[in-house]
């Protein structure tokens, strides 16, 4: 049926944010709706709780169903891959949940179907369905996980690198597991925001027109992941900037003082400055 005969469609039942906080939900969406998969074969199954019993008709062996129980695997499925794929070619021993996060997030299909369009982040689609094409091209990457930590409110992290292929979009995503918040009501402890420059122009996270960054806008004070998309065509430097807008709880428990967080960040189509990484100690 429409909205459900395309990978591009979000179905209008589909779970939709914000959560919480006024937080954006979900990061990512994957198909659920009218999978294909083995029919039940108890005897006194009869296609209730599912699309359609047998599809297509005229056979026992294939029915069509709709759920989370479709769509979560298939992340779930995709992530293990990324976790392999960032040990191997980036000797990230372990990655931690928020780089799988971030891998996800820089490697989406926008989706146009029904329901969908919109801009990024959406409560309909997030950032889009990850797309295992790009996640594992050979297109030049630059990755760091959780190893730098910001103690302060105020302090910044800054990256100097420059785009690789012009004819690539860039796309920078931040995540970054917060410290555990209130329950119910708004969740957010420590946020940093995300701001990266290119040709004069400074772009902030998750200030998006549809699909692409756009200038202007205001720092997103409400979730704990955000990301600069920027389209093909895009040359030159690339400046990233993280600031630590407020540190108030312990987001790296059993390290340092009581107030932290350290975070994980991805920049697809981009490569260090000289081939240098620049770990530039606050207040820069």
């Amino acid at each position: 049926p429409t909205g459900a005969d395309d990978a591009m469609d979000v179905i209008n039942f589909s779970s939709r944010g914000p959560s919480p906080g006024n937080r954006v939900k979900p990061e990512l969406i994957a198909p659920g709706t009218h999978i294909q998969g083995t029919a039940s074969t108890h005897p006194f199954y009869n296609g209730v709780g599912v699309c359609d019993q047998f599809r297509p008709s005229e056979q026992t062996v294939f029915a069509a169903s709709s759920g989370t129980s479709h769509s979560t695997p298939a992340v779930a499925g995709i992530s293990p891959l990324a976790y392999w794929w960032m040990q191997d070619k980036f000797s990230i021993t372990t990655p931690s949940p928020a780089m799988i996060k971030a891998y996800l997030m820089a490697h989406p299909t926008y989706l146009t179907g029904a329901s969908a369009n919109g801009t990024l982040p959406s409560n309909s689609q997030g950032y889009g369905m990850p797309n295992m094409s790009t996640m594992f091209d050979n297109t030049s990457k630059f990755l760091l996980d959780q190893t730098h930590t910001i103690d302060n409110t105020g302090e910044t992290w800054t990256w100097a690198g420059a785009v690789v292929d012009s004819s690539k979009p860039v796309r920078i995503a931040l995540a970054y597991t917060d410290a555990p918040g209130a329950i119910g009501v708004s969740p957010q402890v420590n946020n940093l925001n995300l701001a990266v420059s290119n040709g004069g122009n400074t772009y902030l996270g998750n200030v998006f027109s549809n699909q692409w960054s756009t200038t202007g806008g205001t720092a997103d004070p409400y979730n704990n992941y955000e990301a600069v998309f920027l389209p093909p065509g895009t040359t030159g430097s690339i400046g990233i900037t993280i600031t630590a807008f407020n540190i108030a709880g312990d987001g790296v428990p059993n390290s340092g003082d009581m107030t932290d967080q350290d975070f994980s960040l991805i920049c697809y189509n981009c490569a260090a400055q000289d081939g240098v990484f620049v770990d530039v100690p606050p207040g820069f």
